[in-house]
C-alpha cells in the first residue's frame, strides 16, 4: 500500500486539514483517522512526547470518618469493602502520625504509607486499590476522614 496525504479543505474556512490516506486493494482512497493531542489549540499526532490523553470517568465518592478503635491495632477503613478507582484518606490528628496499607495490614513499618498530622493522602488518577485499605495509629480515638471512589 501507498500512502498519500489528501488535502481536505476545512469547512467554511481557507484553512486545510491534511489527512493520511491509504490505497484500498480495489484502488480507492481510505482516509485513515489519527490519534491527536492538542498543544497550544493546535492538533499534533500522538507520539511518546505527547501521549494521548487518558479520562477515568470513576465513580461518585463516598465518604466516610471516624476513630481508630484500638490504638496499636489495624483497622479496615472502608469496612471490608475495596475501592473501585481510588480513595482519599486524610489523618485528623494534630500531632501522631497515621499509616494505611491496600496491599496489607496497616503498620508503622514495612509497606505502610504513613499520613503526617493534619496531612491527607490521595492515590493517583486511575490507581485501582488491590485490597480494601487498613489504617494503623497508636492512640485509640485517632480521627481520620476518607472517601473512596
Amino acid at each position: 500500500m501507498s500512502r498519500t496525504v489528501v488535502n481536505i479543505p476545512a469547512a467554511n474556512t481557507t484553512n486545510v486539514v491534511p489527512l493520511t490516506a491509504e490505497q484500498a486493494v480495489d484502488g480507492s482512497n481510505v482516509i485513515l483517522h489519527l490519534p491527536t493531542v492538542l498543544v497550544g489549540g493546535v492538533a499534533q499526532a500522538v507520539a511518546a512526547s505527547q501521549p494521548l490523553p487518558v479520562y477515568n470517568p470513576g465513580t461518585a465518592a463516598t465518604a466516610l470518618g471516624g476513630t481508630i478503635a484500638t490504638g496499636g491495632s489495624a483497622q479496615f477503613i472502608f469496612g471490608g469493602t475495596t475501592p473501585t478507582n481510588g480513595y482519599s484518606i486524610s489523618n485528623l490528628h494534630l500531632t501522631e502520625v497515621m499509616y494505611i496499607n491496600d496491599v496489607g495490614v496497616g503498620s508503622a513499618a514495612g509497606a505502610s504509607i504513613p499520613i503526617s498530622a493534619l496531612t491527607t493522602f490521595v492515590t493517583p488518577t486511575g490507581y485501582k486499590p488491590p485490597n480494601d485499605v487498613s489504617a494503623y495509629a497508636a492512640t485509640t480515638g485517632h480521627p481520620y476522614s476518607a472517601r473512596r471512589w
